[in-house]
This record gives structure tokens, C-alpha cells and sequence, in this order.
């Protein structure tokens, strides 16, 4: 069986060899196995599509955020000023958030 020398990071030598002793495995088997895998999905085009579910869930967020906001108008007498506030300091943590 031919042979192959490769070099890797500390990070990503830890990463497999945990990998390799959670299925009870040699490291180098378990690189074997990843290959196989990289290999038969090699050149396969990422889809862009979402999943039902994923799309669905989407929707029910939105659904409840709609919920959540005519609640709190009818309920905690908030007003539009308000919402426009509670969305930019969302909004900006979120920004904030993103860059760390």
C-alpha cells in the first residue's frame, strides 16, 4: 500500500487524533476514512438551497417576532419610537458581535 507523508497544524493534529480515539481507531485511519469522504464529495457544488425545515422555522421566527410586537404594543403601550430603538441596539450588538 503505497505511503504519504503530510504536515499539519498542532490544532488540527489534536482535532484528529481525538477523533481517532473517540471511534477507537488509528490516526491514520481515521485520515484514510476522511479522504474517502472529501474525495466522493469533491467537486459537488455547495447547495444554496435551505431546508424545509430550516425555511419553515424562518418562518415561525417572523411569525412570532409579528406576535411579540403587537403584544407589546397593545400590552406594554410601547410605541413605534420604542421598537425603532429595541431594533437598533439589536442591531448594532449583532454588528458588534460579528467583528469579535
Amino acid at each position: 500500500m503505497p505511503r504519504l507523508t503530510i504536515s499539519l497544524s498542532q490544532t488540527m493534529h489534536n482535532r484528529l487524533s481525538s477523533l481517532s480515539a473517540q471511534h477507537n481507531d488509528s490516526l491514520s485511519n481515521t485520515i484514510n476514512k476522511l479522504l474517502q469522504v472529501g474525495i466522493y464529495h469533491f467537486g459537488e457544488e455547495p447547495s444554496n438551497e435551505r431546508p424545509a425545515v430550516e425555511k419553515h422555522c424562518q418562518q415561525l421566527i417572523i411569525q412570532m417576532n409579528a406576535l411579540i410586537k403587537n403584544l407589546s404594543v397593545e400590552i406594554l403601550k410601547i410605541d413605534q419610537n420604542d421598537l425603532e430603538q429595541l431594533r437598533n441596539a439589536a442591531l448594532n450588538k449583532y454588528n458588534e458581535l460579528k467583528t469579535k
